[in-house]
């Protein structure tokens, strides 16, 4: 997929500031893109930084807007701290669209209670107030 699909309408999103949580593959990775497609600048935030800032570095390759973050979602401190960057660098966030989750795989049995723990923190996070 290219971030900046030939013809893609550029204004639709045009000054807008959007986080995408999982911005590094899949999901998030696609709609990180079409958001730059159509003019939005991206922060990614990520739990792989080499695959946010891969990403990243594709759409600012096309004419883009985007920088990269690693962060664990499941750890309210690091998405607290990333929260408040993200504020000074860009004055605030007018979209954000969680994208990021993980899982616990294996039968239910097996699946140590600190894997089902850090599975259920990510899904429950609450949204960091950005201005």
């Amino acid at each position: 997929m290219t971030a900046l699909p030939p013809g893609a309408p550029r204004a639709r999103f045009a000054g807008q500031r959007v986080v995408v949580t999982g911005g590094g593959s899949g999901i998030g990775e696609a709609t990180a893109l079409r958001f730059a497609g159509e003019g939005a600048a991206l922060v990614l935030i990520d739990i792989n930084l080499g695959s946010a800032e891969r990403v990243a570095a594709a759409i600012v390759a096309a004419g883009g807007s985007a920088e990269a973050f690693a962060v664990d979602i499941a750890k309210w401190s690091e998405v607290e701290t990333v929260a408040s960057e993200i504020a000074g660098r860009h004055g605030g966030v007018d979209i954000l669209v969680n994208c990021a989750g993980l899982g616990a795989f294996g039968c239910v049995p097996d699946i140590a209670i600190d894997a089902w723990q850090h599975t259920a923190a990510s899904f429950i996070a609450r949204a960091p107030s950005f201005p």
